[in-house]
């Protein structure tokens, strides 16, 4: 179904409601595993849950629907109090664009600037009430010692306002670049360096989403985790987003070009630094309150009973975008692919884990993890505050929008050279005749970008497991539909699926659960890996 502003009569509506009720209804036990898999989720995609957004009610049906099919399927709850689920107590502010100011200045000469336009302000942080300071551009703005890189060194960045291109230096490898190119992570460099804020650029060609639709977004409520020790950027006084139409401005009357600059950045050269010939001069205004959201949480206990206190967590992202601009008449975001799917799989696993009579040794955690668009909040303070103890957590898989557009040949495993989660992968994919694909893109920063970045700031081994393109043909499927569909309302359950390389994604997803549950030992990172560092334990 489509969402059009269209007026229905009662009787319609009645209609409408009986279909919906219809689609989250269960599928009978002998319905085939595929079509099990595609009725979660045209449940979960379905228009009347106006998107999963993550404080919406939408998602609160969409988390009782999942919390159903785990209690059908025999799953014992993991949340609060007996419960499938686990409260997440969030803040939303909401910018109040009527009392804001945006210029720049350049002497005498002020520059009025839109709001939407030219920027938009990040709102997942306390911002300050004014800021007036010089800009400088930091090229990537990265410190990555471990590589020798530093974009700040010698840079006066007192007091300033630092202007990056998002990206990272091609000869840095893709997981330690993306960490470092975490939003925390890059503020922690740039706030030790003196910098009071951040503004960042999209390069043209990492530009998944079109601004006009990003910028529309700018007025929904912006949620982050409630209380301090969430909070990851600390005395950030302005965070914006700059319309990279609109970059060319930042740079005239210096020597570098915009467009040369976003060319670089592309193909991961590095760039120049220097001092932008503007200050920046802001009023920001805006409101705070409590919001509210829940993880769906579920357990498989384990059967041997040394190794059944030790726990693989499968996870998989609930929420989507909500209600948004509209595309060709259609305003909800329904995420099928992204991410439906993943939150069917995790279903369809624990279903055949269950009737398949033979359990693992040990105990498996499925995870449907809330509000991960809005910044990984779920997925955050589930591994803050997990349900069983954190050293217990030995190891996380994470699903989000695998593509089964095409037949399955290949999986990409983000984070597969950082623990040996990565040799248990590469003998279930050759088991299961499937090509082990690297990272096409590192520079999409996708290692971080996913629920399995919270376990790995914890020092839990983890993988996103992705389906991998092995063929030209495949990998210009895949592009096409994130130029076409990612994060977009077309992302519904209309859209052509093959089933096939559904089933065959379901057998892996289940193969690699079975093989990290009832491996000889739990999981431990490399000992060359960045990320061992955040271990202790047996994990290191």
């Amino acid at each position: 179904m489509t969402s059009r502003a269209v007026p229905i009569t009662i009787v319609a509506a009645g209609v409408v409601l009986l279909a919906a009720l219809l689609i989250v209804s269960s599928c009978g036990p002998g319905i085939p595993a595929e079509s099990q898999w595609m009725s979660h989720v045209r449940a979960l995609a379905d228009d009347h849950l106006r998107g999963r957004e993550a404080a919406g009610e939408g998602i609160r049906e969409a988390s009782d629907y999942v919390a159903r099919e785990l209690k059908r399927y025999g799953v014992e709850p993991m949340g609060d109090s007996g419960t499938y689920f686990q409260r997440v107590p969030l803040r939303a502010r909401t910018i109040d664009e009527a009392n804001c100011e945006l210029a720049l200045v350049q002497g005498r000469r002020v520059i009025p600037l839109t709001l939407g336009v030219d920027a938009l302000h990040s709102m997942k942080l306390q911002p300050a009430a004014s800021v007036n300071a010089r800009l400088v551009f930091v090229g990537y703005g990265l410190q990555i010692p471990e590589a020798g890189y530093d974009d700040l060194e010698g840079l006066d960045l007192k007091g300033a306002i630092a202007v990056f291109l998002q990206g990272a230096p091609k000869e840095v490898k893709g997981p330690l670049q993306a960490h470092h190119s975490y939003r925390s992570e890059r503020w922690k460099a740039l706030h030790r360096a003196g910098a009071i804020g951040m503004i960042q650029i999209s390069a043209r060609a990492l530009s998944e989403v079109k601004w006009h639709l990003i910028a529309p977004s700018r007025l929904q409520p912006s949620l982050v985790l409630e209380g301090a020790p969430f909070d990851d950027v600390p005395e950030m006084g302005l965070n914006l987003h700059w319309n990279p139409e609109k970059a060319p401005r930042l740079f005239q009357g210096t020597k570098a070009r915009f467009s040369d600059l976003s060319k670089m950045a592309a193909e991961g050269e590095r760039l120049p630094r220097f001092e932008l010939p503007y200050r920046l001069r802001a009023r920001i205004a805006s409101t705070v309150r409590p919001a509210e959201c829940r993880n769906v949480v579920g357990m498989i206990r384990g059967s041997n009973k040394r190794l059944r206190e030790q726990y693989v967590v499968l996870s998989g992202h609930l929420d989507h975008l909500g209600v948004g601009e509209p595309v060709d008449g259609d305003s909800i975001y329904n995420g099928a692919l992204d991410n439906a799917s993943g939150c069917a799989t995790l279903l369809e696993v624990a279903r055949m884990l269950k009737r398949s009579g033979h359990g693992t040794k040990r105990s498996v955690i499925f995870l449907f993890s809330t509000a991960e668009e809005s910044g990984l909040l779920g997925a955050t303070y589930f591994v803050e505050r997990p349900t069983v103890p954190r050293r217990k957590l030995i190891a996380n898989l994470n699903i989000d929008m695998f593509l089964p557009i095409r037949p399955l040949r290949g999986i990409t495993a983000y984070g597969i050279d950082e623990s040996d989660l990565g040799d248990v992968l590469r003998r279930v994919a050759k088991a299961e005749s499937l090509k082990v694909v690297p990272d096409p893109k590192p520079q999409r920063r996708f290692f971080v970008r996913s629920d399995q970045y919270p376990f790995i700031r914890k020092g839990i081994p983890a993988l996103m497991l992705d389906s991998g393109a092995t063929d030209s043909v495949t990998a210009a499927a895949y592009q096409k539909w994130v130029s076409t569909h990612y994060h977009q309302p077309s992302d519904d359950a209309a859209q052509t699926i093959d089933l096939g390389a559904v089933a065959r994604y379901d057998r892996f997803a289940l193969a690699m659960t079975r093989a990290v549950a009832d491996g000889a030992r739990r999981p431990q990172w490399r000992r060359d890996s960045f990320f061992r560092r955040f271990a202790s334990g047996p994990a290191r």
